[in-house]
């Protein structure tokens, strides 16, 4: 017997563009710690001008401070510090390991009952250092023992790590994210006028989301919570260059940084957005690696990563890391095949940006 079923439609989350200091400025400190020297000038600068030890302590300040966000989208990066500086110790450490335990909860796909309760977490190092690296694996990141050892040692004496993330992130703000804030909050104002021009009521909301990004598809990790949440906050950086980011996630609502271009489609233009588009897209060829990766797809057609890694001499890393970025800056396509990804150039794309360069130079 023929049974007829009525076909559920795509669901299509809201979308809200957010200028968002303190994600937004969380999101380059967090490109700083993981030595994305590349991406933009303003970050090759940062972390060149940062010593060792300075860097380190970005990276455990960061990793605390992006969990006292706490959901909300705060006026500016001073006030959020301010409310930092107002709560107590212990209740700051409270939230620490409560944000921790959700958000490994999400990542695993388990309850947070399943999880190690906060008095497990802080009575064993094991606990806390083995949920995490359950985390890195569904992510298919590499876990770092040796450093997440030392966060959770920070975590034992809430005094002395509220005092180290303020006394951090007071320095790095009135040093430098200020005065890169200052600069480019007009472009970043010009891009949410570009995206607030765009209508996607019909389309699903991965295909809204590969318009805002100018991607062809989202990152296969993200399935899950595309197809659940009902609002994304869209956060445009001057920062990010070819990458995306996740910052935040609350019940059905994501905070997703993305770079601040001129959608395609938008009726607006701005100059310094158009500059900072080309940037991004230049930045992604000026690199001796990604040119021998692109003129080496030129020769044979399509290729695998392991066909790169060996032809070039490259270490499996640094091929995984120039790939991805010509990926996500369109020149190099990726599709399946027999199971592993391949990888050839995309001419249009390399079309598009000698067009842009003579159309903004002329």
């Amino acid at each position: 017997m023929a049974n007829l079923e009525l076909i559920a439609p795509q669901k299509v989350a809201r979308f809200r563009y957010s200028l968002d200091p303190v994600r937004n400025l969380l999101c380059s400190l967090f490109l700083i710690n993981e030595g994305k020297e590349e991406i933009t000038e303003w970050i090759t600068q940062t972390t060149r001008q940062l010593t060792p030890d300075q860097i380190d302590e970005t990276k455990i300040v960061t990793a605390f401070a992006s969990r006292l966000v706490e959901g909300k989208n705060w006026p500016s990066f001073p006030e959020w510090l301010d409310h930092i500086r107002g709560r107590s110790p212990e209740e700051m450490q409270t939230w620490l390991i409560k944000d921790f335990l959700h958000a490994s909860a999400g990542y695993q796909n388990v309850s947070v009952e399943e999880l190690p309760s906060p008095k497990e977490i802080l009575a064993n190092e094991e606990a806390y250092l083995s949920t995490y690296e359950r985390v890195y694996a569904e992510k298919g990141h590499d876990f770092n023992r040796e450093y997440h050892l030392k966060e959770y040692q920070l975590l034992q004496d809430p005094v002395l790590a509220k005092e180290r993330i303020l006394v951090h992130l007071d320095w790095i703000w009135h040093e430098y994210l200020q005065p890169e804030w200052e600069r480019i909050l007009p472009m970043l104002n010009d891009s949410i006028t570009a995206f607030e021009t765009l209508d996607f009521s019909d389309m699903s909301t991965e295909d809204a989301l590969c318009r805002i990004t100018g991607r062809d598809h989202m990152p296969q990790i993200w399935e899950k919570w595309i197809a659940s949440v009902d609002e994304i906050v869209i956060i445009p950086s001057a920062h990010i260059g070819p990458y995306l980011m996740t910052m935040d996630k609350a019940d059905n609502k994501v905070w997703l940084v993305v770079r601040a271009p001129i959608p395609e489609g938008a009726t607006v233009s701005s100059p310094s957005l158009t500059r900072s588009e080309l940037l991004m897209q230049l930045s992604a060829l000026s690199n001796d690696t990604r040119l021998r990766i692109m003129e080496y797809l030129k020769e044979k057609g399509e290729l695998n990563a392991h066909d790169i890694q060996n032809q070039l001499g490259l270490t499996q890393s640094a091929t995984s890391r120039h790939v991805l970025q010509l990926v996500a800056t369109g020149y190099v396509h990726q599709r399946r095949l027999d199971g592993v990804k391949h990888y050839f150039i995309n001419h249009q794309r390399v079309n598009q940006t000698c067009d842009a360069l003579a159309q903004f130079l002329n």
